[in-house]
């Protein structure tokens, strides 16, 4: 085994090491944490109507842009900020 193999070996090994901790830090947290906290009021079905008209109204009036236009506002951003 060269040296090259060995480093991307122990490499590996560290970042699948250092995965295996944070997901269960974050199990741990969640079962400490969220389930602690009363569950959500589910909405009505006059509620979710009410969502579904007021999302229609903000499409036909232009006030959305689909995931194309948000991606490339985002780059044009880290572009801007990068400069």
């Amino acid at each position: 085994m060269n040296t090259q193999t060995r480093r991307n070996n122990i490499t590996t090994r560290t970042a699948a090491h250092y995965n295996d901790y944070e997901d269960d830090f974050e199990n741990e947290w969640w079962e400490t944490e969220m389930l602690k906290r009363p569950a959500p009021k589910p909405f009505s079905v006059e509620e979710l109507r009410a969502r579904i008209d007021e999302s229609e109204r903000q499409i036909a009036a232009g006030m959305v842009m689909d995931f194309d236009e948000a991606m490339d506002l985002i780059d044009q951003r880290l572009e801007n900020k990068a400069k």
